[in-house]
Order: structure tokens, then sequence, then C-alpha cells
């Protein structure tokens, strides 16, 4: 979070929107991640996770010191609300497809252990003569 001092007695005044801003680029990055499919897409994904909870915690303490939110505030919210909506059908995509691979590869396990626990009848260290 950025901070500000204002003339007025030192009082800070945090200044959102360098946040905002912030949020709503590393939301953008974190949902072209996922829809690629790239391996950096859950590193960037938990990042956002973490922006946007501080977003979240500074954004209810400056709502409960007012009980109007201003018009812009509420865009502000709209557009990060509707984003966070999309990273989270994004990210609930991205875990069903991830049940689906560890399902197969469970299966696939269970193969190669019924494959290796049959071991051969008999081992030879002589090698057979010919005729």
């Amino acid at each position: 979070m950025v901070s500000t001092r204002t003339g007025n007695g030192g009082k800070t005044v945090h200044a959102q929107s360098v946040q905002v801003k912030a949020l709503l680029e590393l939301g953008k990055k974190a949902i072209v991640s996922m829809r690629e499919g790239s391996l950096e897409s859950l590193d960037v994904l938990e990042e956002y996770v973490s922006s946007f909870a501080l977003w979240e915690s500074s954004w209810q303490q400056g709502k409960n010191k007012s009980r109007e939110i201003p018009a812009k505030d509420r865009e502000v919210a709209r557009r990060i609300a509707n984003q966070h909506a999309q990273i989270l059908r994004l990210a609930d995509g991205l875990r069903g497809e991830m049940d689906e691979s560890l399902k197969s590869l469970r299966v696939r396990g269970r193969g190669l252990k019924a494959y290796i626990d049959q071991l051969p009848q008999r081992v030879s260290t002589i090698k057979s003569r010919k005729g």
C-alpha cells in the first residue's frame, strides 16, 4: 500500500489507486496465464490472492469509516469484483482438470505397481546352449 502525507497535522492518506491498478494488472496476468495453461499460473494466482487479501482488508477498513461509498469507489469495486469472479471460475476449472489428472495418474500408478509386482518365475544366469 502506498501512503502519502498531507499538510493537515501529518495525517496519512492511503493512495489506493496505485494498489488498485496493481491488483487489476495482476488479475489480468493471472487470467491470461490460466487461460494459456502456463506453468507459472499457480505462482501468479498465489500472488494475486495475497494482493487481493491486502486490498480487501484496506477496503473494509475504509468502508467502515464512511457509510456512503463514493461512485468512483463503487465502480472500482465493481471492476475488481467482476475480475475476481472470472479468476474464481478459471481457478475452479483448473481444479477440475487437476482432479482428472490426478485420477488418471492414480490409475496408471496402480497398473505399474501390478506389473512391477509380478516377478519372473526363474532367473537364469547361464546362457542357453545352441544346438
